[in-house]
């Protein structure tokens, strides 16, 4: 919703103000209400910094390791086509 949108807008300006040399994707977007529902509620793993990844474990790091574990599963759907972890990694 625009109201949820605004939240976290107004959390990432006030994020970066309170430092300004952080780079943006160590700046505060969710609630903690909200990275629970993303990462407990919404996923199979316990939220970030729960102990599921090492610190500092990027994205990229994530997908690697889940296209080393399941290369044939899809990992992209884009309205009728599919790509597998493998055709992407």
């Amino acid at each position: 919703t625009v109201e949820r949108l605004a939240g976290g807008f107004g959390r990432l300006l006030a994020s970066a103000g309170e430092a300004p040399g952080r780079r943006l994707s160590e700046l505060d977007l969710l609630s903690a209400a909200e990275r629970h529902q993303v990462g407990c509620e919404w996923s199979d793993r316990p939220a970030a910094g729960a102990g599921w990844a090492p610190e500092g474990t990027t994205a990229a790091h994530l997908f690697a390791a889940q296209a080393l574990r399941t290369p044939q599963e899809t990992a992209l759907v884009c309205s009728e086509e599919t790509l597998t972890y493998a055709e992407l990694h």
